[in-house]
């Protein structure tokens, strides 16, 4: 799946996800769902960081002669020449140019997220300011509502000066 692609990219080299500092990360998040899919790649990247160090090193070698002790010994001599015989592919982990492209474009995206989101935030918190300043109840007056609307104070002095008393009644 696209996931444990993207869990592969990202956390290719060991160095990367030691240096990560996830408390930094999960404070970032304003929301428990975040914090918790936070956790989930922490959880994750925790497991390949112990599987990297798990499995860093060759597995030791097949001690042949303690078990010719204990077995018949041309059994133990057919299983290790057909053990020698084996050709184990080599596994090199190495960041291909595909998978680094990925990982930058996916980066590029994220930013390009971020910052769509940030200025989105800005522009509702400007919202938010603006109705909770301009908030009004039945105990508000008439000079608090001119005070905050100095057009509608000069509009009702115009018609009051031209007699329009009944205008704005429907």
């Amino acid at each position: 799946p696209a996931s444990k692609k993207v869990i592969l990219i990202m956390f290719r080299s060991v160095a990367r996800v030691a240096a990560l500092d996830w408390a930094a990360i999960q404070g970032k998040m304003k929301t428990e769902v975040g914090r918790a899919e936070i956790n989930k790649l922490r959880i994750t990247a925790s497991e390949a960081l112990s599987n990297a160090k798990k499995y860093n090193a060759a597995p030791a070698g097949i001690d042949f002669a303690s078990y010719k002790t204990k077995l018949p010994s041309d059994l133990v001599d057919q299983f290790e020449s057909d053990y020698k015989a084996i050709d184990f592919p080599v596994l090199a982990v190495t960041e291909s140019a595909e998978d680094k492209s990925d990982y930058e474009a996916m980066f590029k995206s994220a930013s390009e997220a971020k910052e769509k989101s940030e200025a989105r935030h800005a522009a509702l918190t400007d919202i938010l300011n603006n109705l909770q300043n301009n908030r009004m109840g039945t105990s508000t007056s008439i000079e608090e509502i001119y005070e905050k609307f100095p057009e509608l104070q000069a509009e009702i002095d115009d018609e009051i000066d031209q007699h329009e008393w009944g205008k704005d009644i429907a």
